[in-house]
């Protein structure tokens, strides 16, 4: 994964936005892991996350070069769950849009 992104990195080509909000979610050690399996994913790179550990929810935003499926990003966090007490899963997932701003206001 990239150390940051830039703005052509956001805009250019065809990369598509995603936002994703996961269940289960309790501590930045959630976080991590479900940011971590996430990344896996080839062409997606987060940008950035919002964690609620009260509503026990995290949201991802990313960009991928590639279409992304709730089957795939699913399938993704059941791995991330294994040898864990959680049960992560997607509350939502949204495409190309997102009022979320991110990294230095660019988004």
């Amino acid at each position: 994964m990239k150390s940051f992104l830039s703005c052509c990195d956001i805009y250019g080509g065809s990369n598509s936005r995603y936002e994703i909000t996961v269940s289960d979610v309790t501590c930045l050690a959630c976080v991590e892991r479900i940011r971590k399996a996430i990344s896996s994913l080839v062409g997606v790179s987060i940008y950035d996350f919002k964690a609620d550990y009260k509503a026990r929810t995290c949201t991802i935003y990313m960009i991928s070069d590639k279409d992304i499926s709730w089957e795939e990003v699913e399938k993704t966090l059941l791995k991330a769950s294994e040898s864990t007490p959680h049960n992560y899963k997607i509350i939502s997932l949204k495409k190309g849009f997102s009022s979320h701003v991110g990294l230095y206001g660019l988004m």
